[in-house]
């Protein structure tokens, strides 16, 4: 496995090399960083950007590999374009797969990225 950790550009990489027990201890460091999320979680969204990033992971990619994002789906940071990724992800086979994930919004309305981004 490999890990991306994003917002307006992939700042945290775990790649393939470093193995498997390595994604799992910077999960576990993340689960356990109480402000992980007010501190990263937060800004402008690559979501294209970087599951392009992680395909480039992949040697030869194939519809044997998978992508696992998890999202609010929100995209407004991307250099590429939606187009972009449907091309390279039929090109190779590799398969998506987006879960996304919803929080308590409080006392602000969803953003025109939050609304269309789930559905894209």
């Amino acid at each position: 496995m490999a890990l991306l950790v994003f917002n307006d550009r992939v700042y945290n990489e775990v790649d393939f090399s470093s193995g498997n027990p390595a994604v799992g201890n910077e999960l576990q460091r993340i689960a356990a960083d109480r402000n992980f999320v007010k501190k990263n979680i937060k800004g402008r969204t690559a979501l294209r950007d970087a599951i392009l990033q992680g395909l480039q992971l992949l040697d030869h990619p194939s519809s044997a590999d998978a992508i696992y994002v998890l999202t609010d789906g929100g995209e407004n940071a991307s250099t590429h374009k939606e187009s972009d990724l449907n091309q390279r992800l039929a090109i190779t086979s590799v398969r998506l797969f987006a879960v996304l994930v919803y929080g308590s919004l409080g006392f602000r309305n969803r953003t025109p990225e939050e609304i269309s981004g789930p559905r894209a």
